[in-house]
């Protein structure tokens, strides 16, 4: 269902993850998928929520193409709670699947559609997930069909982050940057392609704050200024630097990049 338009495999990137990322996970989840749409990939992902929900809505966000690769027929959405999701992509991409209309969600499909996932792809991400669960899954089945696999780092405290970190050791390209990926395909980004990340109205106050203190300021002088506590401000800071706008340097100081 939907419209595929120009679709190549070497311009599409599948991105997948757990139902149950992290803050981190989602936010690097949202802004490799709308970096890699606007350098003109489509994104593929498993329509499940969380990670695949992110990284489908993050595409469309930007106006740009999505696939979603079903484990049921393409009439029967699910989760049920992504029907408006799954409608919004079929107006700016498509919703596949191998199974026939009707067929209902069953266990044993959905590892055996993420090889349609990685196939359909040049490479795929992982962005968070344990050891065990589908995102390794198919990141299996692309080194399988000869695909890239790329994972995101992450904390070694973390269960979501044992499945990325067990694939950077054993060869997959860590992602530290939009670069990472790019670079693999020879895509490069003008300056006219990359755009100013959206922020809410705490995170457009400290970065304002941020910027009017340069060359630099610290946390204890951002706490008083803005006063917030230090949990908000520290995620509100994590935002920033993972929206690449500032920059933590030595002495828990922060800088504009």
């Amino acid at each position: 269902r939907g419209d595929l338009g120009s679709f190549t495999q070497k311009r599409t990137i599948a991105l997948v993850g757990t139902r149950r990322p992290s803050n981190y996970g989602k936010l690097m989840a949202e802004k490799i998928s709308s970096n890699l749409a606007e350098a003109g990939f489509t994104i593929v992902s498993g329509l499940a929520y969380g990670i695949d929900s992110i990284a489908h809505s993050s595409a469309l966000n930007k106006g740009k193409k999505t696939v979603a690769v079903m484990a049921t027929g393409v009439d029967m959405i699910y989760p049920p709670g992504n029907q408006n999701l799954s409608e919004k992509i079929i107006r700016n991409g498509a919703i596949l699947s191998e199974y026939i209309p009707g067929s209902k969600a069953e266990k044993w499909y959905f590892p055996t559609r993420n090889r349609i996932i990685s196939g359909l792809c040049a490479g795929t991400i992982v962005i968070e997930g344990s050891r065990k669960s589908g995102a390794l899954l198919t990141a299996k089945f692309a080194l399988d069909q000869n695909r890239d696999v790329f994972a995101l780092p992450g904390d070694i405290n973390r269960k979501q982050a044992e499945g990325p970190n067990y694939l950077i050791k054993m060869g997959a390209k860590p992602v530290t940057e939009i670069c990472d990926i790019l670079e693999e395909y020879d895509v490069q980004l003008s300056n006219d392609e990359i755009s100013f990340p959206e922020l809410n109205k705490l995170e457009k106050e400290i970065f304002q704050m941020i910027i009017t203190s340069k060359p630099e300021i610290n946390f204890d002088k951002l706490i008083l200024k803005s006063g917030l506590d230090v949990n908000s401000l520290s995620s509100i800071l994590l935002s920033l630097e993972l929206k690449s706008l500032v920059k933590k340097v030595e002495g828990n100081r922060y800088i504009v990049i």
